[in-house]
């Protein structure tokens, strides 16, 4: 689902823990709201007795200012492309790929709420949809780092990750981290040493009631995205 298409074509919102609720209530449609979806239902784009089976589409123009903002925002997304696949990323250049068209539609949904009747595409709304949609590439990209792992070993190590992530200084003692992970010491060390190799963590030393312990940082920033 990463490289067939399905991934690059979501929009991927995250939100906090679940709000408490509200009791169901009737509320009235706003007669603004009704008239506008009543609009849109109605609404046959192109000319002659056949144009509910073969419509022709509107064309939404742009601003200059939102060509120039739309245009840049291909680029940078061009740029990224460019990256990813110099580093064999076909996780990446499949996202990246897709990113001026999210732009483009999100833009154009802006400008069709902001005025259905004679809508334009202007810099309000191509800095909304480019800003958006660059933001959510790169946490969708990340996240998709974090959590979909090529092995069964790979998918322990992204564990430990989020659990050193998580934690206070991204820092854990060694015998909090070991029970977090519910595995043998043995493949424990495996895990680490691999980790410590790649540069992802370090071991750190303390104090505990005067006698000295160890534990993990995590060193590379993994909230970044």
């Amino acid at each position: 689902m990463l490289t067939n298409g399905f991934f690059a074509r979501m929009i991927i919102l995250e939100c906090g823990a679940r709000g408490a609720g509200q009791d169901a209530r009737v509320m009235e449609i706003p007669e603004r709201v009704a008239a506008t979806a009543k609009w849109w239902k109605d609404m046959m784009p192109g000319n002659g007795n056949l144009q509910s089976w073969h419509p022709v589409p509107n064309v939404v123009p742009q601003s200059p200012d939102a060509i120039s903002i739309l245009a840049d925002n291909r680029l940078e997304a061009e740029a990224e492309y460019r990256k990813a696949e110099e580093q064999n990323d076909s996780v990446g250049t499949t996202v990246w790929g897709r990113v001026n068209e999210q732009t483009r539609k999100l833009a154009l949904l802006y400008a069709i709420s902001e005025n259905h009747i004679n809508p334009t595409i202007g810099t309000d709304a191509a800095n909304w949809a480019s800003t958006l949609i660059m933001h959510q590439t790169r946490r969708m990209l990340f996240m998709a780092g974090s959590h979909v792992a090529e092995n069964p070993y790979h998918a322990d190590c992204l564990r430990l990750i989020r659990k050193l992530q998580a934690a206070p200084d991204r820092t854990l003692p060694h015998s909090v981290l070991l029970k977090r992970m519910k595995m043998n010491a043995k493949m424990f060390q495996e895990i680490i040493t691999t980790l410590e190799q790649q540069g992802d963590v370090v071991p750190v030393t303390g104090a505990t009631q005067g006698r000295p312990s160890r534990g993990y940082r995590l060193v590379r920033d993994w909230s970044d995205a």
